[in-house]
């Protein structure tokens, strides 16, 4: 595949909500950028991708190095972000047995992206983790998030738990 074909690819999916697919195939093209032996696009091939695609591409490619630092810059996930949203979600949830299907997949999104992490039984220092807290409090009085810290494996455990309930 030629590197207009996979900058082409990135632009396809470049809008969608990310998820475990969507990381998959981000990661996918960030390692075909990389490897990819060309270090220019080919401008004819361009312009014909441009032509087909005018409302997704832009009438100049990116540069190969531009593309990689794009798709790693989506790659690398904030896990206090995800604590964060997790914990809204579940905050919004009003039956946890029967959630949407574009929650199931954020929830499978977050399980993932945590789970890579390799040290599951770090615990969030309590300054950032009251912080977090006061976050999920905006304009509410309660959240379903604890008072107390707790390990990012205790995290995955709940979206785990819930995973399994749907």
């Amino acid at each position: 595949m030629s590197l207009a074909a996979y900058i082409n690819n990135y632009y396809l999916i470049r809008n969608k909500n990310m998820n475990v697919e969507t990381y998959n195939k981000l990661l996918r093209l960030y390692k075909s950028i990389n490897d990819c032996t060309e270090k220019y696009v080919n401008s004819e091939e361009w312009n014909g991708l441009y032509v087909r695609n005018m409302n997704s591409l832009p009438e100049t490619p990116p540069s190969r190095y531009q593309m990689i630092t794009i798709i790693r810059n989506k790659l690398q996930t904030n896990y206090l972000d995800l604590i964060l949203n997790f914990y809204k979600l579940l905050d919004s949830i009003t039956d946890i047995k029967n959630i949407s299907n574009t929650v199931k997949e954020e929830l499978q999104f977050i399980s993932f992206i945590l789970s890579k992490q390799s040290n599951t039984v770090f615990k969030i220092d309590v300054a950032t983790w009251n912080t977090l807290r006061q976050r999920c409090l905006l304009n509410k009085h309660k959240t379903q998030m604890p008072r107390d810290t707790i390990t990012l494996s205790e995290i995955i455990k709940k979206v785990h738990s819930i995973l399994s309930i749907n």
